[in-house]
């Protein structure tokens, strides 16, 4: 929020460069765009205020006329928590920096505190910390405002001591609250953001999935349980085919969802259901024996065990006397959600049990107990949700959309323009079978612009309703 900035519109948050006098214009867009993501059961996560648009943080790129004072902070909090007191969202104070000073941990308690009494602490509420630091550098767990701690783990592709050395510190913190590394290494951004090397060798200077993946399992199975948050180059920033924004994205948003480790993503959410990751605890003192001194993830319960190994970890040898006599273990591969069987030897040999993973690569193992009652038909992690994609996207004169459907299902499908009218229903509660569908629509007479394609399913067993949306562009 700054008078310097505009949103689509050409409209500024501030009349006449007046932080004391709200565009209701500005904010009017931005009460549609969350009204927007929860119809699409989306929880956006707002930052009201970037960290150093404030007078309490130096910044060289704004000017001191361009900072907000105390009062003009706690207006704006006052202003836009009272706007989205009905809404479903989420607060994020600050952006990025170190709140060392009590100036400027006076000035961020007193925004995160307007605008939650504006809200009638209804939204979650933390903040954005500086990479390689963590909200509980500056503001403890008994921080009433605080909701969950946060911590930044950076963009470095070997990933970093800091990712799961946070995330047991946030589990070790009192009193206890969740811990979620806000921003872990984005998907094609630099290797070592601010000194990449040379940036023309993709290859060597950007960030792959398996770092994704590294970095998210350290996480979780550190102690963070309440997650990550996964980023893209060309996302964060949406990037445009006409507006591609900074660090140099080598694709508009639209194609950087479609990153391998966006995808892969999914797999470790189902992954950490179906072993029921909520009541993991941090236990690598069940960890005897490793090739290297190379951190190895592993959280466990009464019930399950997981650990990840990273490229190349040759085995592991684990102590599992407590999982009875007959534990049930897997191999997952986690870019592909396949699995792998492993037959146990005898109780005997449980109290100090070496496994080895199947290939070269990353690997997820994981335990269940003898006597624990499982759900599980299938080690593979299965398709749970439909899946949507339309391709080219932006499309000229034709679209194909493709979907896939886990069970056989009853599916209607709806083009919506940027107004959330309905324009065209290519399909209409049409009974189909589980698997893939694909079709083709032409789109040579629509009007340039952004449209959404939205499917819904429901279930012919359960009658489990499922909403799935896509984004289309159109350009000619």
């Amino acid at each position: 929020s700054s008078f310097v900035g505009r949103n689509r519109n050409g409209e500024t948050p501030y009349l006449n460069n007046d932080f004391m006098r709200p565009n209701p214009r500005f904010f009017r867009y931005l009460d549609t765009l969350v009204a927007l993501c929860n119809e699409f059961e989306i929880i956006p996560v707002i930052a009201p205020l970037w960290g150093h648009m404030t007078k309490t943080q130096y910044s060289p790129y704004y000017a001191p006329n361009e900072q907000l004072s105390d009062e003009e902070g706690k207006l704006l909090a006052q202003y836009i928590g009272s706007r989205c007191a009905g809404a479903q969202t989420m607060w994020i104070m600050g952006g990025d920096q170190r709140y060392q000073t009590p100036a400027q941990q006076s000035f961020w308690s007193g925004v995160a505190r307007a605008i939650q009494n504006a809200g009638g602490r209804e939204h979650l509420t933390t903040v954005h910390p500086a990479g390689y630091t963590m909200s509980l550098d500056f503001f403890d767990n008994s921080t009433s405002w605080i909701d969950f701690a946060m911590y930044q783990s950076s963009h470095v592709a070997s990933g970093n001591n800091f990712t799961w050395q946070a995330a047991e510190r946030g589990w070790n913190a009192y009193p206890i609250k969740p811990t979620l590394n806000g921003e872990s290494v984005y998907e094609d951004i630099y290797d070592n953001l601010w000194e990449p090397g040379d940036t023309t060798q993709y290859q060597t200077t950007r960030i792959v999935a398996r770092n994704v993946r590294k970095a998210a399992f350290e996480s979780i199975l550190g102690g963070a349980l309440m997650g990550i948050t996964y980023g893209a180059n060309g996302i964060f920033q949406w990037s445009t085919p006409f507006d591609m924004g900074p660090f140099l994205p080598r694709f508009p948003a639209e194609e950087a969802q479609n990153f391998p480790a966006s995808a892969q993503m999914t797999i470790l959410k189902r992954l950490m259901q179906q072993y029921s990751w909520a009541d993991f605890q941090p236990q690598p003192s069940l960890i005897i024996d490793a090739p290297d001194t190379r951190h190895i993830p592993l959280s466990a319960s009464t019930a399950h065990l997981m650990a990840y190994l990273s490229d190349s970890m040759r085995f592991l040898t684990l102590n599992l006397s407590a999982f009875g006599k007959t534990p049930r273990a897997v191999w997952y591969n986690p870019a592909t959600g396949d699995s792998t069987d492993i037959h146990l030897l005898s109780n005997a040999a449980l109290a100090h049990y070496r496994f080895t993973p199947p290939t070269e690569g990353d690997w997820v193992l994981a335990i269940t107990h003898n006597n624990t009652s499982t759900n599980l038909t299938s080690n593979t992690i299965t398709q749970e949700e439909p899946m949507l994609n339309a391709a080219p996207n932006p499309a000229q004169n034709h679209i194909t959309i493709t979907y896939t459907l886990p069970t056989d299902a009853e599916v209607h499908i709806e083009i919506l323009d940027a107004l959330q009218r309905i324009i065209a229903v290519p399909l209409r509660n049409e009974a189909q079978k589980g698997g893939l569908h694909t079709f083709t629509m032409q789109t040579a007479f629509w009007a340039d612009g952004m449209y959404w394609l939205r499917l819904r399913t429901v279930d012919m067993l359960t009658g489990k309703t499922q909403n799935v949306f896509q984004r289309i562009i159109v350009v000619k």
